[in-house]
């Protein structure tokens, strides 16, 4: 983990907005926060193992097949996949530099091409029902937090939290109302289903289910800078002063 910290203090100290993971290599983080399949890539890991040379010397190519099987074993959902990789997200920016924002509903600038595009990948956004709040609430908490996944049950059990969907296959959601009235809360889309234009028509389901609600500005609040671009492409924003950490109180 001595390298995530040092890249940790290089991102903030450069107020950079790319991301931070670390990768097990030989022994099991205790509580990972993405996998990834690699059955279709196996025995080409394989052989790039055999080719590198390794200091510790050993049998690398067992250990790290051994972790790879376990972590496949771990997937249980995924009855197909013999081997997988863990990651861990680094947290690399501090949210005690984060203030709150104020959106201005009012102000929302519509995309319907956002749309449109994802709608021909066969994605659409919909919103959670009662009987899929056990998969949904399972799907954020196994691909992205469990903190997420409390944050947004609240809005589950409301109506208040939104989905994208390939078929029955979950790709992202969005919460509003969360932790806090006239909030806009988490948001989040698999790694490997970005850049496709799906967080933005979350983002502005969101906002504009909270307009429709009778919001004229809402609050967003530990926002990510990835968060902050995305927001600003929608509508304007306004940095609430002296106020980082809605947050705080979290145990």
């Amino acid at each position: 983990m001595a390298a995530a910290q040092i890249c940790r203090s290089v991102l903030r100290k450069q107020k950079a907005t790319a991301e931070c993971w670390s990768y097990e290599i030989t022994a099991a983080f205790y509580n990972p926060t993405h996998y990834i399949d690699i059955s279709s890539i196996a025995s080409e890991k394989r052989k790039l193992i055999r080719f590198h040379e390794d200091q510790l010397g050993g049998d690398q190519e067992g250990i790290t097949m051994s972790l790879n099987t376990f972590r496949g074993a771990w997937l249980q959902k995924k009855p197909r996949c013999a081997y997988a990789e863990a990651f861990l997200r680094v947290n690399a920016w501090d949210y005690a530099d984060t203030p709150d924002l104020l959106l201005k509903l009012y102000e929302i600038k519509d995309d319907p091409e956002v749309f449109a595009r994802i709608e021909k990948e066969g994605i659409r956004i919909k919103r959670v029902m009662p009987m899929n709040i056990t998969t949904v609430y399972s799907f954020i908490k196994d691909s992205f937090a469990p903190a997420w996944a409390d944050e947004c049950l609240p809005a589950m059990l409301a109506g208040d939290c939104y989905v994208a969907v390939r078929g029955h296959e979950l790709l992202g959601f969005i919460a509003v109302d969360v932790p806090s009235k006239n909030f806009l809360g988490p948001i989040g889309v698999l790694p490997t289903e970005r850049k496709k234009g799906i967080a933005k028509a979350l983002d502005l389901t969101g906002m504009k289910a909270l307009r429709a609600k009778g919001y004229q500005v809402a609050i967003s609040g530990m926002v990510h800078p990835w968060g902050r671009r995305l927001d600003e492409e929608i509508t304007k924003l306004i940095p609430i002063p002296d106020s980082a950490g809605s947050y705080r109180d979290m145990l």
